[in-house]
C-alpha cells in the first residue's frame, strides 16, 4: 500500500513538472499573453481539467514552489524558540526560503526564464506583485503572531517588508547582471545583513519629529547610549510668500491698479452732477434714455 501512495505521488510530480517546463517553454517561444492553457496542456500531453487540477491560472505556473516555501517559513517563525529574537527568527526563515528557492528555481533554470517576462509583460508583473504581497502578509501575520507583546500588525509588516524588500531587490538586480546561483545567494545574504543590522541598530523608542506617532523599539535589541530622542518642534510661521503672477519690480504697480479698480477709479460714472437744493441728492442716476446718443463703452 505503501509503495502504491508513494508511485501515486511520483506520477503526480511527474505531471506537475512536466506542465511548468512546457509552459516555461512555451512561454519562451511564444510569449506569455499569446501562450494558451490549451496549448499547454497538449503539448504536455494531459488535459486541461488535468492542467487546473495542479494550478490555480495561468500565472501560477511561474511561481509554483512560493506558496509552500512561504508556509514553511511562517511555520519556523510561529515555532520560535523561547526567548529567541526578532532578528535571529527572521535570519533562520530567510536561509530556509533561500536555500528552497536556490534548489527549486535558481537550479532548474526557473527563475532566469522567469525574470524577462517579469520585467517586461504587464499580466507577469501584476501576478508577481499581488503574490509577493500575499506572500509578505502571510509572513507578517506569523511574526505577529510570534511575538503578540512586541509587535502590533503594522510593526510586524514593516520588519517584514524592509527584509524581503531588501533580499528580493539584492537577488533581482543579481539575476539581471546574470549572475550566477552562488552570487544571486551571496548578493541576498548581503542584503539580509544588511537589513538585519539595521534592525539591531535601533535603539530604545524613537520619537520622530511628528507629535504622538512613536516606534516601539525591537524585541531582543540593545538601547544605543548615543541615542537622544527628539522631542516635537513647534511649527515655524509660514513665511511671506509673493505674488506668483507679476514680476517683483512690477508689484507695487500692480497691486495700486488692482486696489484703483476696486475704489472704482479710472472707470466712466453713469452718474451726473446737478445743482444742489434743499432737499435734493447732490448725485443721480441719468435716467434711461437720455442724455447722450450713446452708452458709454464699459471698460475691462
Amino acid at each position: 500500500m505503501a509503495d502504491q501512495v508513494g508511485l501515486r505521488e511520483r506520477k503526480r510530480q511527474q505531471t506537475r513538472q512536466a506542465l511548468i517546463s512546457t509552459a516555461i517553454r512555451l512561454f519562451a517561444e511564444k510569449g506569455y499573453d499569446e501562450t494558451t492553457v490549451a496549448e499547454i496542456t497538449a503539448a504536455a500531453g494531459v488535459s486541461t481539467k488535468t492542467f487546473f487540477n495542479y494550478f490555480a491560472s495561468k500565472d501560477e505556473v511561474l511561481f509554483p514552489h512560493l506558496s509552500g516555501r512561504i508556509d514553511g517559513a511562517a511555520g519556523i517563525i510561529e515555532q520560535r524558540k523561547p526567548g529567541e529574537t526578532v532578528a535571529s527568527v527572521l535570519v533562520r526563515a530567510v536561509e530556509y526560503m533561500l536555500a528552497e528557492a536556490s534548489r527549486d528555481e535558481l537550479a532548474a533554470g526557473l527563475a532566469s526564464a522567469r525574470l524577462p517576462m517579469i520585467m517586461s509583460v504587464p499580466a507577469v508583473q501584476a501576478a508577481a506583485l499581488r503574490r509577493y504581497f500575499l506572500a509578505e502578509t502571510r509572513l507578517a501575520e506569523a511574526l505577529h503572531r510570534a511575538y503578540p507583546d512586541t509587535l502590533d500588525m503594522p510593526e510586524a509588516a514593516a520588519v517584514i517588508g524592509s527584509l524581503m524588500g531588501a533580499v528580493l531587490a539584492a537577488a533581482l538586480v543579481t539575476m539581471e547582471a546574470d549572475g550566477g546561483t552562488g552570487e544571486v545567494q551571496a548578493a541576498a545574504r548581503r542584503a539580509m545583513d544588511i537589513a538585519v543590522g539595521g534592525l539591531q541598530a535601533l535603539g530604545t523608542r524613537l520619537t520622530i519629529r511628528w507629535p504622538g506617532l512613536v516606534v516601539a523599539p525591537m524585541p531582543g535589541v540593545h538601547a544605543d547610549p548615543r541615542h537622544r530622542p527628539v522631542g516635537p518642534t513647534r511649527p515655524r510661521a509660514a513665511a511671506a510668500i509673493p505674488c506668483p503672477w507679476s514680476p517683483p519690480e512690477n508689484r507695487s504697480e500692480g497691486l495700486a491698479a488692482v486696489t484703483r479698480s476696486r475704489r472704482g477709479e479710472g472707470r466712466r460714472s453713469r452718474r451726473r452732477r446737478i445743482p444742489a437744493r434743499p432737499g435734493w441728492r447732490r448725485y443721480a442716476r441719468r435716467p434711461r434714455g437720455q442724455g447722450r446718443g450713446r452708452a458709454p463703452r464699459r471698460r475691462c
